[in-house]
């Protein structure tokens, strides 16, 4: 059975009580054209004064952590929110500042994950007929498309790295996945062998479709995914409004424009109420 994307959210919200609109419909498709309308350059940060409630947005860039870390470090000193929201760990776990590699000296905020976990994706990837198989054969995908090609030299490095990943890794090792499975997984979603000028391609792979009306295969895949992880931090985002007045949400950089219509629709507000650089 096929969820539309609305339907697909309130599955994954149903039972939580909360006084905000989170209208995942409003969410914006990523173009270079939305990304222009950053409203200022990363990173930084967008301060929501909501009655009692203050919410400190911050877009930063993945790739650079140094600027990251400093500019973390810096706003949670002068700002001092209540609560830190991570992307990128689980919500059932609190994350320790070592493991951010959040250095505070002063003020020490309660730090949390807000993403999904692995089993909320795969439960609501397989109401689209994606498999825990297809989900870790693309994950290598990603990972050749987006971490190791950074990495190695030559087509040969990168293929090797991954055959490696998918015979040790616990989720592709129980699979026996190959290098050869890789391959011919990739043909059949993409109607292309695999090489290596498709993997230098950024785009493929891009969650940029939140309609889902996108014909490339792995760019379906992503936008599934996000679709669910995006849910669930605004979701985390609301429920911590009820316990903490001041909120540091932390995301990448251009999560803030493809989500904002969302944000502000949640807050009642038409836009930020100070940029902080």
């Amino acid at each position: 059975m096929k969820f539309k994307v609305s339907a697909l959210m309130a599955l994954l919200l149903v039972g939580c009580q909360h006084d905000y609109n989170l209208d995942h419909s409003l969410k914006k498709a990523w173009a270079p054209d939305l990304e222009n309308t950053q409203p200022s350059r990363i990173p930084y940060g967008l301060v929501y004064n909501v009655g009692n409630k203050q919410i400190l947005y911050v877009a930063v860039n993945s790739g650079n952590k140094k600027v990251r870390n400093n500019f973390l470090n810096i706003l949670i000193e002068k700002r001092k929110p209540d609560l830190v929201l991570f992307q990128g760990a689980s919500i059932k776990e609190k994350l320790t500042p070592e493991r951010v590699r959040i250095n505070v000296k002063g003020h020490q905020p309660v730090l949390k994950g807000a993403s999904a976990t692995r089993e909320q994706i795969l439960e609501n990837l397989k109401k689209y007929g994606i498999t825990e198989r297809d989900y870790v054969l693309f994950q290598t995908i990603l990972l050749m498309n987006q971490v190791w090609l950074h990495e190695t030299k030559t087509p040969l490095e990168l293929q090797t790295k991954a055959a490696h990943y998918l015979k040790t890794d616990p989720n592709a090792e129980k699979f026996g996945l190959t290098y050869r499975d890789l391959q011919h997984w990739f043909y059949e979603k993409m109607g292309t062998p695999l090489t290596y000028q498709l993997i230098q391609n950024s785009e493929m792979v891009a969650p940029k479709d939140p309609q889902l009306k996108t014909t490339n295969a792995l760019q379906k895949i992503s936008s599934y995914e996000d679709q669910i992880d995006d849910a669930i931090v605004i979701e985390t985002l609301g429920q911590s409004l009820g316990e903490y007045n001041k909120i540091m949400i932390i995301r990448a950089g251009s999560k803030y424009v493809i989500e904002r219509d969302v944000l502000h629709k949640m807050l009642n507000v038409s836009g930020p109420t100070e940029i902080v650089n």
